[in-house]
């Protein structure tokens, strides 16, 4: 199942970077959706990169998720994030064990 972002406020802001100082693309609103392309942590916020054109071009876009605050902003469905998250945690432990058995065997 392929993952969509559906914006759930009144109103977001399509941004060039996960971060609320990035340039704004435009504002989307309520009930909007695209593809999910990456979803990204950044500190307390979740954003999420969306298959976007603009002027009939691919460009880099994202819309926050959840704020810092904890505020839902928009919702992802066609996936299982807590399983998500475990499947990139545990890949990471251990992309981690393996460099840290690497530089252990060369002492």
């Amino acid at each position: 199942m392929s993952r969509e972002v559906t914006v759930t406020s009144p109103s977001v802001r399509i941004r060039r970077a996960p971060t609320t100082n990035a340039g704004v693309i435009r504002v989307a609103v309520n009930g909007e959706h695209w593809p999910v392309l990456d979803i990204v942590q950044n500190g307390k916020e979740t954003w999420a990169r969306i298959a976007y054109k603009e002027n009939g071009k691919d460009v880099d876009a994202y819309v926050c998720v959840t704020m810092s605050t904890g505020s839902e902003l928009c919702v992802i469905t066609g996936i299982d994030t807590q399983s998500e998250f475990a499947k990139g945690y545990k890949a990471g432990m251990m992309y981690a064990h393996g460099l840290l058995t690497e530089a252990i065997a060369k002492l």
